[in-house]
């Protein structure tokens, strides 16, 4: 494939054809991301490395990106590391969640992910492996704090 069609089917990938020809600073937050995204993907890595990509994005953006990447993963099957601090978000993109604590950090947890693509949020079983997570951490479901709301620790979220 050469250049230019690689390049126009990164940018079809990514979801933005439509906005091929524009330039970066008339782009959006998400759309920005995409690209980054996209550029990612140019040098057909073995693994993408992705640490808190969708962090600062707004909660609808932010799903958004989820479904993207959701669907680009399903079309690639690129083995993705992705790092998160969000129980929904490491549930809904993932196939195997791995929580650390203490220090040095150690594997606390290592739980399958094994629900059928595409997922819901909403589904009974995603909503267990979401309690699971929680449980795990002894906090609420952001993986922010404890029911008290109190800040999760290593201590708090490491198994006995």
């Amino acid at each position: 494939m050469c250049c230019g069609k690689f390049s126009a089917h990164l940018v079809e990938l990514v979801g933005l054809r439509s906005f091929a020809d524009y330039y970066p600073n008339r782009l959006s937050g998400g759309m920005r991301q995409r690209v980054g995204l996209g550029r990612a993907l140019a040098v057909d890595p073995a693994v993408l490395l992705m640490d808190e990509p969708f962090g600062a994005l707004d909660a609808q953006t932010r799903d958004a990106m989820q479904n993207a990447l959701s669907e680009i993963w399903l079309k690639t099957k690129k083995t993705v590391l992705f790092i998160t601090h969000d129980i929904r978000e490491a549930i809904f993109l993932s196939d195997r969640v791995l929580v650390l604590a203490g220090r040095p950090s150690q594997i606390a947890l290592d739980l399958a992910i094994d629900l059928p693509r595409p997922r819901s949020r909403h589904d009974a079983s995603f909503q267990k492996k979401e309690q699971m997570l929680e449980l795990a951490l002894g906090g609420d479901a952001s993986g922010t704090g404890d029911a008290d709301g109190a800040p999760a620790t290593p201590e708090k979220s490491a198994p006995h």
